[in-house]
């Protein structure tokens, strides 16, 4: 079976090359976008990771170890585009990685800290629609915890999953005004 799919994979690629079009076709012009961010919380607006009870601090104290409420996050999203060929050309895959930073405990401790959290990553498929719709299908995976955070954190430990959860949609996304063309330019 191997054997066949390599030899029809080889077969294409070949066909392509004799048009001259395998460097159009895959990984066209333009085929990553997307953006990087950093954010910060000024205290009392940290960022509940559903990890720790928000009463942290009255349970195990002022330097309890569960103190999972972030400061700062760094994050981004990639667009990749990998064929420009027939219907693939509407088709783009897409992630998002964020990483939340910090050492707060709600109405006990703020700090300036800098200690990973951990990282959420969202990641799933477009299709460009006319008429600047899009489907998006979407993933959002369980938080992975960073450092002393991978482990129990005392009793207001909640062992959440990230302030999402895990979960999958499909949506439907209308894009209007300049951002309606931006891929299209």
């Amino acid at each position: 079976m191997r054997k066949i799919v390599a030899s029809a994979v080889l077969v294409f690629c070949s066909a392509l090359a004799s048009y001259g079009q395998v460097a159009e076709i895959l990984f066209p012009k333009k085929s990553f976008g997307g953006y990087g961010q950093f954010d910060i919380a000024p205290p009392h607006n940290e960022w509940d990771l559903n990890r720790c009870s928000p009463a942290a601090g009255t349970i195990d104290g002022r330097n309890t170890a569960c103190a999972a409420f972030a400061r700062s996050a760094l994050g981004g999203y990639l667009e990749f585009k990998p064929l420009n060929w027939s219907v693939f050309k509407r088709v783009y895959v897409f992630g998002s990685p964020r990483f939340f930073f910090g050492d707060n405990v709600p109405q006990t401790r703020y700090t300036a800290s800098f200690d990973a959290i951990g990282v959420m990553n969202t990641y799933g498929l477009i299709v460009d629609l006319p008429r600047q719709f899009q489907v998006r299908v979407t993933q959002q995976a369980k938080m992975a915890w960073l450092g002393k955070y991978g482990g129990n954190l005392g009793r207001a430990d909640l062992g959440g999953d990230g302030p999402y959860g895990q979960n999958m949609s499909v949506g439907v996304r209308y894009s209007f005004g300049s951002f309606a063309h931006q891929r299209h330019e």
